[in-house]
């Protein structure tokens, strides 16, 4: 506070007036004092910045997440198409197999049949086996199909027994011996000493056999080798069958057990099949608590299979089935 006193009040004698005047400050405190009340508008932003951007960079977290999800969710129904077409052109492959491994035979035997009351006698016992021959081939391809279809159902049954070694080589070797005999090929047989039996059931570890022989003489060339080695180990029959064919491809030893799949060069080798006689194979050895494996060093080194049926006796074959 000041007082003052203006010429004309002294000369009146009034007394002197009060008034009243704000401090004197200095402009650069007027302005600390007031930038924390009123902030300029750069300050602001530069304040918003940081929050502005995390809301911005969570938005984008999510949108790329979501963006993943949609890809895979894209990945996944394109592979679910593929695999469908895939399915549906198997399917249809398979029914064009199915009726051509049918036709030949019965073209055969339609041919055979009309050709008997024809022929002089001492041909019929030659007509009769091609009767024979036809009518085996068919029974396998429908037999095949039907225990594929037993097993995708669940309805494959088997009938344990003690089955003797020796009666279940020289029975699957009696529907092999024609071909590899046709085919001018040499068979190795190594059985043990004596041969022993095992739990099992006897016809299908017969099919077992036939299968994997078959097989081996269908992609042998003419002249070729196949072997059946039978080793008695410790806990399992091992039952070796090898040859020096066409051999099987890395890619191919992946799928070979599965139905209905066949490499390209061994269809060249020996025309169209149905591609179902590993998949029994493998299906009735796991049936009978074993297994079965395949090798091969490559296209034109042959091939190997390996088939191992465990020994047991009837009380623990009866718990563990």
């Amino acid at each position: 506070m000041s007082v003052t006193l203006h010429p004309s009040d002294a000369l009146a004698g009034l007394p002197p007036k009060k008034t009243l005047s704000a401090p004197h400050h200095s402009t650069a405190a007027t302005r600390r004092r007031i930038a924390p009340r009123a902030p300029l508008f750069g300050q602001q932003a530069d304040a918003a910045a940081p929050a502005t951007g995390r809301r911005a960079r969570a938005t984008l977290a999510r949108l790329r997440k979501v963006n993943e999800q949609l890809l895979q969710a894209t990945l996944l129904a394109q592979r679910g198409q593929r695999q469908a077409e895939l399915a549906l052109n198997r399917q249809t492959q398979l029914m064009a197999v199915v009726a051509h491994e049918l036709r030949n035979p019965l073209m055969t035997l339609c041919t055979t049949a009309t050709l008997l009351p024809r022929v002089a006698a001492d041909k019929i016992a030659r007509l009769l086996e091609i009767i024979e021959r036809q009518t085996g081939r068919m029974s396998r391809v429908i037999g095949d199909l039907l225990d594929v279809s037993r097993v995708n159902a669940g309805k494959l049954r088997l009938e344990f027994g003690d089955v003797d070694i020796a009666d279940v080589v020289e029975d699957s070797l009696v529907t092999c011996r024609h071909a590899m005999a046709r085919h001018t090929q040499t068979l190795r047989l190594e059985l043990p000493s004596p041969p022993g039996s095992i739990r099992g059931d006897a016809v299908r570890l017969t099919q077992i056999l036939s299968n994997l022989l078959g097989n081996a003489s269908k992609y042998t060339p003419a002249g070729g080798e196949i072997a059946l080695v039978v080793q008695r180990m410790p806990d399992a029959m091992v039952f070796t069958v090898e040859d020096n064919g066409i051999g099987i491809s890395p890619r191919a030893l992946l799928e070979v057990f599965d139905p209905f799949v066949q490499e390209q060069h061994a269809v060249k080798f020996n025309g169209v099949g149905l591609g179902l006689g590993l998949a029994v194979v493998r299906e009735l050895a796991e049936a009978h608590g074993g297994s079965v494996e395949a090798s091969s060093a490559g296209l034109g080194q042959g091939s190997r299979f390996v088939l191992r049926i465990p020994i047991r006796d009837g009380r623990r074959w009866t718990e563990a089935s």
